[in-house]
């Protein structure tokens, strides 16, 4: 059983987690 406050909140990290990467990614390549 996931909590929906759990889950919304993994979510939106996991969404950070994704955007810092392909932060990095970006300044990798330039």
């Amino acid at each position: 059983i996931v909590d929906p406050e759990v889950e919304s909140r993994v979510i939106e990290l996991t969404k950070e987690l994704v955007q810092f990467c392909l932060a990095l990614k970006g300044s990798d390549h330039d």
